[in-house]
């Protein structure tokens, strides 16, 4: 209804990625950064260039955030995101930490996202479970 909020491009973005229909996760990514800041717009453009495997252009992104000392402000959940989609396990959980120390607003999401389905048996993703609670919902 109103295509100027941020939080409904970010979450589309992760479900096209989720549900492998990478062309509109692009195009979704493209929106987000239209409506967010231009940092975060390319964490999500990152995040969708390493869905589709094109991991040069995805490290590229992350260089040039880097280098302009971006990342301190942008969200730790998504950057843990593109560096699970890179195969970069242990980047990711040191990013989810980061989320958790911050209380990030996504942290929730710990015990659903689907980035972290090869790694719920992992004890980083276990002991981050148990420190935000949710360990209880995803045992039953």
């Amino acid at each position: 209804m109103d295509p100027s909020f941020l939080y409904i491009h970010d979450a589309l973005v992760r479900c096209y990625v989720a549900k492998s229909m990478l062309g509109e996760a692009l195009e979704e990514s493209d929106k987000y950064a239209k409506v967010a800041r231009p940092a975060d717009g390319q964490v999500y453009r990152a995040y969708v260039m390493a869905a589709m495997g094109k991991s040069e252009e995805c490290r590229k992104i992350l260089d040039d955030l880097e280098a302009n000392q971006q990342n301190e402000s942008l969200s730790p959940y998504a950057l843990a995101a593109v560096h699970f989609k890179l195969g970069e396990a242990d980047k990711g959980f040191d990013w989810l930490e980061k989320a958790y120390d911050s209380y990030h607003r996504y942290v929730f999401l710990l015990a659903v996202a689907p980035d972290l389905d090869g790694h719920r048996d992992n004890p980083r993703y276990l002991a981050l479970l148990e420190k935000t609670g949710l360990a209880k919902l995803v045992k039953g």
